[in-house]
């Protein structure tokens, strides 16, 4: 089973061993100009060899498919953020959830630009079905795959909770 490593900041890393559960620090300074995910094989003191990929993202992301809705506020020139326009809603779907933000499916191919604000709202899967409704900043598109970030970030709400389990 290929182990999935968060990087931080400094060019280092520390693995473990599946087997006899050893650490070790590996130097991944060459490995940071690769794509967002690098593929390292690794092999231990005690013979071991197992596999490790090497994660970029500044947060772990959790998979989910929870159903939901946005609402978008066209703006009126590119590079403006005002709210005049008429509003557009969607239905989506929540892909995956990090601290930071929200990788979307809308059910519909969309006009958005990076940087748009969105207002999104979804229930997760949690004991209490929480609901969540957060307005949302445009930074990837890809058809009908949008990233998202969180305007702002509320480190102790239901979302930060849901994160831990």
């Amino acid at each position: 089973m290929t182990q999935k490593i968060y990087t931080n900041g400094n060019n280092t890393v520390t693995v473990i061993c599946p087997q006899c559960h050893k650490n070790k620090i590996l130097d991944i300074s060459e490995h940071k100009k690769k794509e967002k995910i690098a593929v390292l094989e690794c092999r231990c003191e005690c013979g071991h060899s197992y596999t490790v990929m090497l994660e970029r993202r500044k947060f772990y992301r959790k998979g989910t498919n929870l159903p939901g809705a946005y609402t978008y506020k066209k703006t009126n020139l590119p590079g403006t953020y005002t709210l005049e326009g008429k509003d557009d809603r969607g239905l989506m779907t929540v892909i995956n959830i990090s601290r930071s933000g929200l990788k979307l499916r809308v059910n519909v191919t969309r006009d958005f630009q990076p940087g748009d604000i969105l207002n999104v709202e979804f229930n997760l899967d949690d004991r209490d079905r929480s609901p969540i409704k957060k307005s949302v900043i445009v930074r990837n598109i890809q058809e009908k795959l949008v990233g998202v970030e969180f305007a702002a970030i509320e480190h102790f709400d239901k979302l930060g909770a849901y994160l831990l389990k």
